[in-house]
C-alpha cells in the first residue's frame, strides 16, 4: 500500500465537501425520442438550482460504503470486510504498488502531444490516447481489470508506451441503444461501466443553454449524457433486482476526467467535477482513488435515498422527453451491436403517396 501520509491525504480529499456532484435536467429540445446516433444527441441540459444555488450531493455521501472501506484500510481493519471488498482493495493496492510503472507509461504517450500532432492523424492519435488510458489506468482499476475498445476505431492501436504487456487491447463491438432512439458505439467498455474519450468541440449556439455549468468544451457533452442514460437502462434491464441503479460513464482525455451517473429507476442524472489525472508530473492519488471507487460502484455506491417529494425535485425529466419511446429504453435496448439498421424517416411535411393510398378509410 502507499505510505501512511498518502492514505491520510486521500481520505481527507475524498471526505472533503469540495468533491460534489451536481444534478442535471434535460430541456425541451432534447431529442431522445428520435432515431439518432449518440454523436447527434441534443440534451439541452441545465443545472438544477434552488434559490439560484446549484443543488449538489457530496461524493462521500454518494460513495459512503467505499469511503468507509478506505477508513478501515487506514486503520488496518480488514477482519469484517466482505470478500468483494477485499478483492477491490487488492486491485487498488496492486495499482499503487505499480504506480510508477503506469505513471511512466502514461507520461510517455500522453506527453507526446505536439510531436504526434504533426505525424499522426487526429483519429489515430485519439485512439492511441484511449488505449493508453484504458491499459494503464481505467482497466487496471476496474473490477475485471480488463477493457474493450470500440472495434470501429480507424486504427487498431496497441499501447505505444514501449513497455512489455501481457495482452494486446481487445477490440469488439461496443454498440448500445436501439435504432429507433439514441444509439451508437461507445469508446471503452469496462465491467458494468463505460468511458468516453473527449474531443474538441465548437459549441452549438442552439444548444448552449446550461452549458456554462457543465463546461461545454467538448463535443462529448451531449453524446456522453446520451450514452450514460442508455447504458443505465441496459444495466437496469440486466440487473433489475439491484437496490441502486446509478451507473457511471467516465468522460476522460489526456489531462482530466469527469464522472456522469444516471439512475434509470429514479430518473436522476449527476455530473461530477473535473478531476486532474496528474499533479506536478505524477499521477494524482486522489483521482486514482476516485476512479477506483466509481469503477467499483456496484459495491461502493450507496445510491440516492430520500423521500419521494425530495427525489421529485431533482429528476432530470428523461421520462418526459422520451415520451412514447420510453418503453423502448426500458425494454428493447441492445448491447454489443455491430451495426444498427437504418430507420427510414419522412422527408416531407406531407404524408407519402403510399400512406395516403393505403390509409384506413374512416368514411
Amino acid at each position: 500500500m502507499a505510505s501512511s501520509c498518502t492514505e491520510i491525504d486521500v481520505l481527507e480529499n475524498v471526505n472533503s465537501k469540495l468533491l460534489n456532484f451536481a444534478f442535471l435536467r434535460l430541456g425541451k429540445k432534447c431529442n431522445a425520442s428520435e432515431s439518432l446516433s449518440f454523436a447527434r444527441a441534443v440534451c439541452n441540459i441545465s443545472s438544477i438550482k434552488e434559490n439560484e444555488v446549484l443543488t449538489v450531493m457530496n461524493f462521500d455521501t454518494l460513495f459512503n460504503r467505499g469511503v468507509n472501506v478506505l477508513k478501515d484500510m487506514k486503520r488496518g481493519i480488514t477482519v469484517n470486510m466482505q470478500q468483494h471488498d477485499k478483492t477491490a482493495v487488492a486491485i487498488l493496492t496492486k495499482f499503487l504498488k505499480e504506480i510508477e510503472f503506469h505513471e511512466r507509461s502514461l507520461m510517455k504517450v500522453l506527453g507526446r502531444e505536439q510531436i504526434e500532432k504533426e505525424s499522426k492523424s487526429n483519429s489515430r492519435r485519439e485512439n492511441e490516447i484511449t488505449v493508453t488510458l484504458a491499459e494503464h489506468l481505467l482497466g487496471r482499476l476496474s473490477p475485471g481489470q480488463s477493457y474493450v475498445i470500440n472495434s470501429r476505431a480507424k486504427s487498431r492501436e496497441t499501447c505505444s508506451c514501449g513497455e512489455d504487456h501481457e495482452n494486446n487491447p481487445t477490440y469488439r463491438n461496443t454498440g448500445i441503444g436501439h435504432e429507433d432512439v439514441w444509439h451508437g458505439f461507445v469508446d471503452v467498455v469496462l465491467e458494468n461501466a463505460i468511458a468516453s474519450a473527449e474531443k474538441p468541440r465548437v459549441i452549438d449556439e442552439d444548444n448552449k443553454e446550461g452549458m456554462d455549468e457543465f463546461d461545454g468544451r467538448t463535443q462529448t457533452g451531449d453524446q456522453s449524457i446520451a450514452e450514460t442514460i442508455s447504458f443505465s437502462f441496459i444495466q437496469k434491464a440486466c440487473h433489475p433486482s439491484f437496490e441502486n441503479h446509478l451507473v457511471p460513464n467516465i468522460m476522460i482525455d489526456s489531462e482530466r476526467f469527469r464522472i456522469l451517473m444516471y439512475d434509470a429507476d429514479k430518473d436522476i442524472l449527476l455530473c461530477g467535477m473535473d478531476f486532474p489525472i496528474f499533479y506536478e508530473n505524477h499521477l494524482n492519488i486522489t483521482s486514482v482513488v476516485i476512479l477506483w471507487l466509481v469503477l467499483h460502484y456496484r459495491i461502493f455506491c450507496s445510491g440516492i435515498n430520500d423521500t419521494p417529494e425530495e427525489l421529485e425535485k431533482v429528476k432530470c425529466n428523461f421520462t418526459e422527453v422520451a415520451g412514447e419511446k420510453l418503453e423502448i429504453y426500458r425494454k428493447s435496448l441492445k448491447a454489443g451491436v455491430a451495426n444498427f439498421p437504418t430507420v427510414k424517416k419522412e422527408t416531407s411535411v406531407f404524408p407519402s403517396y403510399e400512406s395516403i393510398l393505403f390509409g384506413k378509410r374512416k368514411w
